[in-house]
């Protein structure tokens, strides 16, 4: 979106449409930076989508998106301003609006720049009717045999000549010049022409003016044509008019000087519309958007200095590009995403553009409104693929879409692989499907006669298998049957960027405690340009460090039969290798049959809590404050603490130093006065209470306060300190402290084994 009028080459460009179809790979460096993953997909003959991930030395990863579309294809564009003119509306919303009115959409994108009120600041026609004016910025045409021209400077000079009325001729031969047509009226912007299209309430003026109101008695309002209209009402006011259905406006604000235009008409004048255009192709065009800067034109990069230099930096962009073999290509790269895509400049896209074969190129809205959506096989509407950098679709003034007017019939006409662009690590499987889509691009049947025959890996019983060596595998669909074929593409990866490993409730492993003779499952999970990577376990190597047990070659690992013995699991896969510290239990030979036996148990298989022997506990030991911080710092998975330790009774070499700092910063830990945190002392009831709850953000417990009136039943409850009331409060509603006997004994000390029933209670309630 912007604001402000842009200034605009002085160049007419007229471009002849030749066939094509595929869209060629980039060149190892490009405008956009380092190619690192290209995926293109044939949804319907003559069009194409692409998504390419990039990296950018000075931004990082990149992505962007791309439509192609052939001449002479089933799909044409289609430029639609919304429902109306005014308001605008989100891609989403447009594309199921023009469904509403008959399209079958394919493919869209954002088009051009927008006020306020998301009225486009350029030329708007849709389907041979003119829709908005072109204000001096360049527009782009496309006309019915297929060809495309950008032009600089478009104009349209509207002419309103009165031939008086039947029974008075005092105004017949004036006239009243103008070009603005359904455009934001303003004080000093002159005068206004306004159509239905413009908007479904009114005018939408603001302040002083007058109006005219027209009846269309015969034709429609193009770029170059005439339209016969009536004179019907002739209005000065502040209100704004209604137009009704086959009206036309003719608006102007009371400061602007034009009064003598608004006396050239009376009720009943019968009145001649000409538009006259000042290019004869423009005239005839059926589509036509505004655009932004030229960017290249002749197959070379245009003057930056002519560009507009406040949008000239790094952005999420739309652009639009012909090849000159008539191709034209609609390009969307995302932006202002940390970790997703940076944006990039008018210089890199203008630069990215030519390499891409484009002879011309124009920029067109981007930043928050850059948005591409395509209805991708299987599914029945457009899906927005980027990811607009609001974090959600903003409305924007105007959409240029793909429609086709092939109609919908449920036969196969092309077939396409339902993991398309997958990556998958070498020596990894997955299992295949296919889809089917009709030559209207909307799902049909697959036929039951598929074969799939990749190029590269095997299949065999519904199952690929990728090879050894990295490759872009495509994959031949095709149907003896119905004739319909396709293809895909599986990128086969030998390299990742990331590797992590969870257990068989897909949690992440950090450490693994097991009992004697346990097994446990491993699955490696990688990672690559920011995606999931498909892979399968026997894809890794797997090896175990120390006498904690062995590990199969697709990774079921079983603990050894010592207890008190550490060790590592070693995976190693894509060029990662990681170690996960196996740890086997001590057995606690005072635990065996108390109340709180599974609590401490399910405790010590996290790591969370040790005990004061090699083969004791001492559940019914007094914790001390250090231990208990000791333990919440494990609970919360043992986080990097970048704290310092304030305490001067807290050693640095101590145990618990780090557990201490930590919650210390988290603002867990308090001290006990004089710069003293008593690490050895008797923690009390009260005390854990308010550790706790202080505790269960970093946790993940969601929480409210609790209120002090769950505290009554308890006999005890007025012996709570203060700080300790409203935690208190806090547990119980959370059902983690409960008391005993009516009683919550908050000055008695916590006990080893109420300490484990609390901290299991808390981590029961953990959202992830």
């Amino acid at each position: 979106m912007k604001y402000i009028q842009r200034t605009v080459l002085s160049l007419m460009l007229i471009i002849a449409m030749l066939c094509s179809l595929t869209l060629p790979a980039l060149a190892a460096q490009s405008g956009a930076g380092t190619e690192l993953y290209m995926n293109k997909s044939l949804l319907t003959q003559g069009l194409t989508f692409t998504n390419t991930i990039y990296t950018n030395p000075s931004y990082g990863r990149e992505e962007s998106f791309a439509l192609e579309l052939a001449p002479n294809s089933a799909v044409t564009p289609m430029v639609m301003a919304c429902d109306t003119i005014y308001g605008g509306l989100t891609l989403s919303a447009c594309v199921a609006y023009a469904e509403s009115q008959g399209y079958n959409v394919v493919a869209a994108v954002n088009a051009d720049y927008f006020n306020s009120v998301k009225v486009p600041l350029g030329m708007v026609v849709e389907n041979g009717v003119y829709k908005s004016s072109p204000a001096g910025n360049p527009a782009v045409a496309f006309l019915p045999d297929g060809k495309i021209q950008i032009i600089a400077q478009p104009q349209v000079d509207i002419t309103l000549t009165n031939h008086g009325s039947d029974t008075d001729a005092a105004h017949n031969g004036q006239s009243v010049s103008l070009a603005h047509f359904n455009k934001t009226r303003t004080a000093t912007g002159g005068m206004v022409l306004y159509s239905e299209a413009f908007s479904t309430v009114s005018t939408r003026t603001v302040g002083e003016g007058w109006n005219v109101r027209f009846k269309i008695l015969e034709g429609t309002m193009t770029a170059a044509g005439t339209v016969e209209l009536e004179v019907t009402e002739c209005t000065e006011g502040s209100e704004a008019m209604s137009i009704g259905e086959g009206e036309l406006i003719l608006s102007a604000h009371t400061d602007s000087g034009y009064r003598a235009n608004f006396e050239k008409f009376s009720v009943g004048d019968k009145v001649t519309l000409q538009t006259v255009c000042n290019d004869p192709i423009l005239a005839g065009a059926q589509q036509v958007t505004g655009c932004g800067d030229i960017l290249v034109a002749n197959g070379i990069v245009t003057d930056s200095a002519a560009w507009d230099k406040d949008i000239a930096g790094v952005n999420p962009r739309t652009v639009l590009g012909v090849k000159s073999d008539g191709t034209l290509l609609l390009y969307v790269i995302d932006g202002r995403r940390t970790n997703h895509s940076g944006g990039v400049s008018l210089s890199m896209i203008a630069n990215e553009l030519q390499a891409l074969g484009c002879q011309w190129a124009v920029n067109l809205d981007g930043g928050g409104s850059s948005v591409m959506g395509v209805r991708l096989p299987g599914s029945e509407s457009c899906t927005v693929v980027n990811s607009p950098s609001d974090g959600k679709e903003r409305s924007c003034g105007s959409y240029l879409l793909l429609v086709t007017e092939a109609e919908k019939s449920g036969r196969p006409a092309m077939l396409h692989l339902q993991q398309d662009g997958a990556l998958i690590l070498a020596g990894s499987s997955m299992e295949l499907s296919t889809l089917a889509t009709d030559t209207a691009l909307y799902p049909a049947s697959a036929p039951n006669d598929i074969s799939i025959k990749p190029q590269n890996g095997t299949f065999r019983d519904g199952t690929y298998r990728a090879p050894a060596e990295a490759a872009a595998d495509e994959i031949t669909l095709r149907s003896p049957t119905t004739g319909a074929s396709g293809t895909g593409t599986l990128h086969v990866i030998t390299e990742v960027s990331g590797l992590s490993v969870k257990d068989e409730e897909g949690h992440s492993l950090n450490a693994i405690t097991l009992e004697p003779g346990e097994t446990l499952q491993l699955t490696p999970q990688v990672y690559q340009y920011g995606r999931s990577v498909v892979s399968t376990r026997d894809a890794f190597t797997y090896s175990v460090e120390g006498e904690v047990g062995t590990i199969t070659e697709t990774g079921l690992f079983t603990a050894g039969e010592k207890y008190g013995q550490t060790g590592s699991v070693i995976i190693e896969g894509g060029g990662q290798r990681v170690a996960i510290p196996v740890k086997m239990p001590v057995a606690f030979s005072d635990i065996r049959g108390i109340w709180a036996e599974p609590y401490i148990t399910a405790l010590q298989e996290r790591g969370i809590v040790s005990g004061t022997s090699e083969t004791t506990f001492s559940p019914d030991d007094t914790i001390r404050r250090g231990d208990f911080m000791l333990m919440l710092y494990n609970a919360a998975g043992r986080p990097e603490s970048t704290g310092e330790n304030i305490f001067t009774d807290i050693s640095a070499d101590a145990y618990y130093t780090t557990a201490v700092t930590w919650a210390q910063a988290q603002g867990i830990a308090a001290g006990m006065g004089n710069g003293l945190f008593d690490p050895s002392g008797t923690l009390t009831r009260e005390q854990s209470f308010a550790f706790i709850c202080r505790a269960l953000p970093i946790l993940n417990v969601s929480f409210t306060d609790g209120e002090e009136t769950v505290l009554e039943p308890f006999t005890d409850a007025a012996d709570l300190a203060d700080y300790a009331r409203v935690p208190a409060a806090t547990l119980i509603q959370l059902q983690i402290v409960s008391g005993s006997g009516g009683q919550l004994t908050p000055k008695a000390s916590l006990t080893r084994a109420q300490m484990a029933r609390i901290l299991y209670a808390a981590l029961e309630l953990q959202t992830s």
